[in-house]
């Protein structure tokens, strides 16, 4: 049982909507601001509430999910203004109204891991409070498609296959061209590709990947990245035959379960 409360925020001459998930007993004060999945172009505060109850459920924290704009009908920096806008609020305004968070934590999945993994970059780069913790679940880190398992799990990841299988067959020499108009900007560019940031002094971050899905080496090499930053960082590779972001059917699968049981424990140590 939850509660998904409504709130607006005021975003460059928009109103981005979204909804907090409060369960029985949660602290106002401690707060996760989880960014939902979709490619950057579906999903909503709505579709993702397997997660953001999940996450709400086992850490009695109060959970926001905004809606940020999506792509084609916006940029994709439209997408990550609106990120932007969503941390800056969530520090100061909880479920009640405004009031400065006590603790704060980043959660994503797919699109919206690669979002939290990008916003926890920018935080520190622009001397802003920094979150507590970070979890990413199958993030996409690298929009030059340049993880070995992009092709290698291609057969083996049924849910991203439809999408990427046409991409992947283009030479690289336009793909990339291709990519950089898209988006509007390179794939390199740290903004949509956090592994080409500097990833020292950063969060406590746990990430998870499942060793079937196309994204798993995206999550590993950032691992290995942060960590020979020197940041803190868990990356978790699970057994194959698990979906793209399988921890969406919590409670409905026990590999989901135990994942999220996982991410709880970890997020209990830091918020």
């Amino acid at each position: 049982k939850a509660e998904y409360r409504p709130a607006t925020i005021d975003v460059d001459g928009h109103s981005m909507t979204g909804s907090w998930t409060l369960v029985d007993g949660h602290n106002p004060d401690k707060r996760v601001l989880y960014m939902h999945g979709g490619a950057f172009s579906v999903g909503s505060d709505i579709s993702h509430r397997a997660l953001s109850v999940g996450i709400a459920r086992r850490t009695g924290a109060a959970v926001f999910v905004p809606n940020y704009r999506l792509m084609p009908e916006n940029s994709r920096r439209d997408g990550i203004t609106d990120t932007r806008a969503a941390y800056d609020w969530v520090l100061e305004n909880g479920p009640d109204g405004p009031a400065p968070a006590a603790t704060l934590a980043l959660g994503g999945d797919s699109a919206g891991g690669n979002l939290v993994l990008m916003l926890a970059n920018w935080a520190k780069r622009t001397g802003r409070r920094a979150a507590d913790a970070v979890v990413a679940f199958s993030p996409t880190v690298d929009a030059t498609l340049s993880s070995p398992s992009m092709k290698a799990n291609l057969q083996s990841d049924l849910m991203l296959k439809p999408l990427m299988a046409p991409l992947l067959k283009a030479p690289r020499i336009l793909l990339l061209p291709m990519m950089a108009k898209h988006y509007g900007m390179s794939p390199a560019h740290m903004d949509q590709s956090p592994i080409f940031d500097d990833l020292s002094d950063l969060p406590p971050t746990l990430i998870l990947a499942s060793r079937d899905e196309m994204l798993h080496d995206d999550g590993a090499r950032y691992a290995a990245k942060m960590e020979q930053a020197g940041s803190p960082v868990e990356f978790q590779s699970w057994a194959g035959g698990l979906p793209h972001v399988w921890t969406i059917f919590d409670d409905h699968i026990p590999e989901a379960d135990q994942a999220m049981d996982g991410v709880g424990e970890f997020l209990g140590r830091y918020i």
